[in-house]
């Protein structure tokens, strides 16, 4: 009965979204600032296409590929600001799977976006089971086992520095958060 506890704590909630819990940060706070002209080409071209950016996204093979293809287009900037500017702004018109996928994925603009992703999070104040269910609401978490490690290091450094006095160091709260995620995964696995 405790496991199931432990466990149930870390799903995140059935009812509200992430942005209806007030979880996002304004993102002038936490992504770099881009120049006025940069700001309306971008404006503009998604203004114009974003059904087509979706669809090209959720069509990929990978969320990489996805990003790639949008990049070719013009529909997304090549940074990792930009990339976590179009994961935010679409957030649930994406494929979650392939966003979990791409944001865990071992390539430097996908580790940058992962990093400014994170950062909206909002977790001042949270214990560290109700942090986890906030970014398991904003990221689904990827099968493999190093990608939901990457995910969890930068959601620990997150944490860590949200609540200083909680944790001594940032491995101190990506251990207990990793062990968590995979006691959840243990008890809702039916093998």
């Amino acid at each position: 009965a405790a496991r199931a506890e432990t466990c149930a704590c870390i799903q995140p909630p059935a009812t509200a979204s992430p942005r209806a819990e007030g979880t996002w940060r304004h993102r002038s706070q936490s992504l770099p600032p881009i120049s006025p002209s940069k700001a309306r080409s971008v404006a503009r071209r998604s203004m114009l296409a974003p059904a087509r950016a979706h669809h090209l996204f959720n069509t990929a093979s990978s969320g990489s590929k996805g990003v790639r293809l949008l990049v070719e287009q013009g529909l997304l900037g090549d940074s990792a600001a930009d990339l976590a500017r179009f994961l935010l702004d679409n957030d649930g018109k994406l494929d979650q799977d392939m966003v979990g996928d791409l944001l865990g994925s071992d390539e430097e603009k996908s580790k940058g976006a992962l990093k400014l992703v994170i950062s909206s999070l909002q977790l001042e104040g949270l214990p560290l089971d109700s942090g986890i269910r906030r970014m398991i609401a904003t990221i689904k978490l990827p099968g493999e086992a190093q990608k939901i490690n990457r995910v969890i290091e930068a959601f620990a450094a997150r944490f860590c520095e949200c609540n200083p006095a909680v944790f001594s160091h940032a491995d101190d709260a990506h251990v207990i958060a990793y062990s968590l995620i995979m006691l959840n995964v243990d008890a809702h696995n039916d093998k």
